[in-house]
Order: C-alpha cells, then sequence, then structure tokens
C-alpha cells in the first residue's frame, strides 16, 4: 500500500512483459488492451502518474475511470480528478489532464 507514504503514485505497465504473458501477446504493439486494463485498475487504486506509449488511449481510459469513481460519491464531495493525472510521453514529455 504505497498511498500511505502521501506521495504521488506513478504506473508503467504500458506493454510490458506480464501483459503479453496473459494475453498471449508476443508483439509489444499487440498489448494494448492488457495495458488500458492495468491503467484502468491502477487509476481506480489511486495512482496519480501514468507513463505510457498510447497517449491518446490511456487518457480516454482515465476520463472513463475518473468518471466512474466519482459517480459512486454524494454531489458535494465529487471532484473533476482528470487534472489530478499526468501522462508522461515517450520521450519523456508530459500530458496533464485526461480530455482527449
Amino acid at each position: 500500500e504505497f498511498r500511505v507514504l502521501g506521495k504521488p503514485i506513478l504506473l508503467g505497465t504500458s506493454r510490458k512483459s506480464f501483459i503479453g504473458k496473459v494475453t498471449r501477446s508476443e508483439k509489444m504493439a499487440d498489448r494494448l488492451e492488457g495495458t488500458l486494463a492495468s491503467i484502468a485498475i491502477g487509476v481506480l487504486h489511486g495512482a496519480h502518474v501514468i507513463r505510457c506509449h498510447d497517449v491518446l488511449q490511456a487518457r480516454r481510459v482515465v476520463a472513463l475511470t475518473d468518471a466512474v469513481k466519482s459517480a459512486g460519491r454524494p454531489e458535494g464531495e465529487k471532484q473533476n480528478n482528470r487534472e489530478n493525472h499526468e501522462t508522461i510521453l515517450p520521450g519523456g514529455g508530459t500530458q496533464t489532464g485526461a480530455d482527449p
């Protein structure tokens, strides 16, 4: 449980070999669905920063995951979590937010 440290959590599961093993995808380019599933799970469990190859798709998954997460909150407690996520692009650049 890393959240107890009070620091932002970085998730870097994009195209990793464990996704290939589970989905039986030898080629890294064929691991998009597994990558997006791992991002959604990570965001649901508190990830703040996402490192990924497929930025547009990842941002859409983060937006949807945030909407699902906030749907269960009382109206007064809902917040826009999308601004709390940062996407690290290949090559080291970043994008903040989740608007596709």
